[in-house]
C-alpha cells in the first residue's frame, strides 16, 4: 500500500492552526444575544418588583432567569451548527445558577440582619458577580465595561432611593445598559462581515 504524504507549508499551516483557536475566543466574546435576553429579564422584572415587591421577586426572576439562559443555549447551539464553532454552554448554566443563589441569599441575609444595603445589593450583586464571572471565561472587554457600569448604577440606585423602588430602578438601568451593550457588539458585529 502506497503512503500519501502531503507536503505544505509551515507558517500556512501555523497561521491555520491560529485561526482555529481564535475561532472559539471570538465565539465566546458573542455574547449579543444573552445580553439582549437577560436585559429583557431585567426591564420585565423592574414593575413587577414594584407590584409584588423586592422580597416576593424571586418568584419572578428564578424562573425568568433560567429561561433565558435555555434560550441562550439554545441560541448558541443553533448558531455553533451553522458557523462550525463549538461554545460551551456549561458556564452561562453555572453562573446563572450561583448568581441567582447569591443574590437571593444577599438579599435574605441583608433582611435578617437589618442590613439596609445587603438587602438593596442582593439582586445587583448577583448581576456583577454573573457578568464579572462572564466577562473574564468570555475574555469580553464589552462584559468589563458592562459589570463597571452595573456597580456604579447600584450604588447610585440605593443612594437616591430606596426599598422596592430601589430595586426597580436598578432593574431598568440593568436592563437598559444590557440592551445597549447587547446592540453595541450586534452593531459591531455586523459591521465585520
Amino acid at each position: 500500500m502506497k503512503e500519501f504524504t502531503e507536503t505544505r507549508n509551515p507558517a500556512v499551516l501555523l497561521e491555520e492552526i491560529n485561526s482555529l483557536r481564535a475561532l472559539p475566543r471570538s465565539h465566546r466574546r458573542t455574547v449579543w444575544f444573552p445580553l439582549a435576553v437577560f436585559g429583557l429579564v431585567d426591564l420585565v422584572g423592574s414593575p413587577i418588583a414594584l407590584l409584588i415587591g423586592r422580597d416576593h421577586l424571586g418568584s419572578f426572576m428564578l424562573p425568568a432567569t433560567v429561561s433565558g439562559g435555555i434560550l441562550s443555549a439554545l441560541h448558541y447551539r443553533r448558531s455553533d451548527s451553522r458557523t462550525g464553532a463549538q461554545t460551551a454552554i456549561w458556564p452561562w448554566i453555572v453562573v446563572i445558577a450561583l448568581a441567582s443563589l447569591a443574590g437571593m441569599v444577599c438579599s435574605a441575609e441583608g433582611r435578617e440582619i437589618g442590613s439596609r444595603t445587603l438587602n438593596l445589593l442582593g439582586p445587583s450583586l448577583a448581576h456583577i458577580f454573573g457578568f464579572t464571572v462572564l466577562a473574564l471565561w468570555a475574555q469580553s472587554t464589552l462584559l468589563v465595561a458592562l459589570t463597571g457600569a452595573l456597580v456604579c448604577v447600584s450604588v447610585l440606585c440605593i443612594t437616591l432611593s430606596d426599598g422596592d423602588t430601589a430595586i426597580s430602578a436598578e432593574l431598568l438601568a440593568f436592563g437598559l445598559l444590557m440592551a445597549g451593550a447587547s446592540l453595541l457588539q450586534r452593531r459591531r458585529i455586523q459591521e465585520h462581515e
